[in-house]
This record gives C-alpha cells, structure tokens and sequence, in this order.
C-alpha cells in the first residue's frame, strides 16, 4: 500500500487523484527507447518516432519525420533527458544537434 505520510485525503481530493491519473493513462503509454532510457510516450506515438529536445522546450517532444518536414505528436516524460542531460549526450556523440522543420 503507498505511504503518503501523514497528508490526509479528503474524498475530492482522492477522486481529483483518481481522474489525474485516469488522463496519464489515456494519454500516455510506458515506452523504451534506444539506450535503454524508459518513459512516458504519447499514445500515438509509434516505432521511428523521434525524440527531440527543442530549444527552450521545458520536456523532450516526440516528433514523426514525414516527408521533408516533422510533425509534433506530443509531450513526453523522459528521465535522464529532461534536466539537460541531452546535451551531454551530443558532447559524447551518443546524440547530436539537428535543425529540423516542424509544420
């Protein structure tokens, strides 16, 4: 059973919970990626798929290359690429910077 300390619930906050939770798992899916980095996915994001950490972008986006251009499928939950580590890994050539086109 999860600790939550002595935090006690009342029941609006509980269903609050419950339908915040209910909503990630519509929209989001657990997903592996190359590297062996596991996250949250958009659901509809699928094998190609690339993951792209846009310049002031606050989370890493899911982007689908389609013919000369890439399209935004969504947001995503990545940890050890959401606190710069990205650049860390261009800096060790296991990334690499890349100007896209996104419409």
């Amino acid at each position: 059973m999860a600790d939550f300390g002595s935090q006690d619930f009342g029941k609006r906050e509980l269903k609050t919970l419950f339908l915040k939770n209910i909503a990630i798992q519509v929209r989001f899916r657990f997903t592996g990626m190359e590297g062996g980095y596991l996250g949250m996915a958009p659901r509809f994001s699928r094998p190609g798929d690339v993951v792209a950490i846009l310049k002031g972008s606050k989370v890493p986006l899911i982007v689908r290359n389609h013919e000369d251009h890439y399209i935004i499928i969504g947001t995503s939950s990545i940890p050890g690429l959401m606190e710069g580590e990205a650049k860390e890994l261009c800096e060790s050539m296991r990334a690499r910077f890349e100007d896209i086109q996104i419409r």
